[in-house]
């Protein structure tokens, strides 16, 4: 029987060092703003997954000064050999012009 759970052990530890397991990713939340226009508030929420040193976004939101959704857009991702197939960046910025003020938001899709 200790011959079994000797084997067993040696499996195993030799699993664990021929095969290394990739690490699962990690969630991420970032916010950007708040932003003003016309005397509202704005906040955008970048949801996403983080793998090593690189990082993708899941989900973006604009929120108002309440906390609720005024936009959304999901993007998936695939995690190949360790790394995302795809990553998915997004950044935001008050923008103004004739009087006019808005939110530019822009996301960018780069394969891995």
């Amino acid at each position: 029987m200790r011959w079994i759970a000797c084997m067993l052990v040696a499996a195993c530890l030799l699993a664990s060092t021929a095969f290394p397991q990739t690490p699962a990713p990690e969630e991420f939340l970032e916010r950007q703003g708040p932003f003003t226009i016309a005397g509202q508030s704005f906040t955008l929420f970048l949801h996403g997954m983080r793998l090593a040193n690189s990082r993708t976004l899941t989900l973006l939101e604009i929120r108002d000064a309440a906390g609720n959704a005024l936009y959304q857009k999901s993007f998936d991702y695939q995690v190949t050999a360790g790394a995302f197939q795809q990553r998915v960046s997004a950044s935001a910025r008050l923008v103004s012009a004739g009087g006019l003020a808005g939110l530019l938001v822009r996301y960018v899709r780069l394969p891995a």
